[in-house]
């Protein structure tokens, strides 16, 4: 079974045939600012009070999203630079959540604490990108 996807090229081929369907967990300004066709947005964070804090319905909304869509088809979960991602699929771990996985890439691609880049970017893929939360798809 598959972990993640390193490859954004792979991940949109994918998201073409209906075996994955992009989560965008990013806020919502980072989303309205661009994300993959077809995206969903389901944000991991909230701002209050000038903190990110866990949005309260985070875990409720990835189940209902898994229930409603078919099994074979993986949730991809993806954020900026694959940090958030990796914290979501931790948290969901403990929920058995099935058949959800990571884009380590995420928007910008994953880079190292010397700044190297270790996983390319959908936003550097020359992918298509949809930049207004209308043409992403509805908030889940």
């Amino acid at each position: 079974m598959r972990t993640n996807y390193n490859d954004p090229a792979k991940l949109w081929a994918d998201m073409l045939q209906g075996v994955a369907l992009y989560v965008d967990i990013r806020t919502l300004s980072e989303f309205a600012a661009g994300h993959p066709p077809g995206a969903l947005h389901v944000p991991l964070y909230e701002d209050r009070a000038g903190k990110r804090v866990l949005q309260h319905n985070f875990i409720s909304t990835l189940k209902a999203l898994r229930d409603r869509t078919p099994h074979t088809t993986v949730l991809v979960l993806a954020c900026r630079t694959g940090a958030r991602s990796k914290q979501a699929c931790a948290l969901i771990a403990a929920y058995k959540l099935t058949n959800i996985i990571e884009f380590p890439g995420g928007w910008t691609g994953q880079v190292d604490a010397w700044g190297r880049r270790t996983a390319p970017g959908w936003r550097d893929a020359s992918l298509p990108v949809a930049d207004d939360k209308s043409t992403g798809g509805p908030d889940v």
